[in-house]
């Protein structure tokens, strides 16, 4: 996130220069912390929002501008599989809890700390 930038709009810009789609966050769902090792260690709050993608046409899987990203359609009933793909893996949790119910709000973490 930039200095004095809100989570929706970091949301939408960061979609932007990595997708190039133009994105509209449209309800908080959670957010959950992460830690994780890569040269540097890293801790991380991710925050989920259900988002609408204005110009990106599904089924075609959209292509990264930046190498180290894969961008993937996950349908609904497989959500669990995508959890080895995702990191934090638990994002998955999150998303289908709210697809099934509707709540939103939830944290999670995954240090142990």
């Amino acid at each position: 996130m930039e200095f004095n930038e809100s989570v929706p709009s970091a949301i939408a810009r960061e979609l932007r220069e990595e997708l190039g789609g133009e994105a509209l966050p449209v309800r908080y769902v959670s957010s959950v912390e992460h830690s994780f090792e890569d040269g540097h260690l890293y801790h991380e709050i991710n925050h989920v929002f259900l988002t609408e993608l204005r110009n990106i046409q599904y089924p075609r899987r959209p292509s990264a501008r930046e190498r180290h990203l894969e961008f993937l359609w996950w349908p609904q009933e497989r959500l669990q599989e995508a959890s080895a793909y995702l990191l934090p893996c638990r994002v998955a949790e999150l998303c289908e809890r709210f697809l099934k119910t509707g709540e939103a709000g939830a944290w999670l973490t995954e240090l142990t700390a």
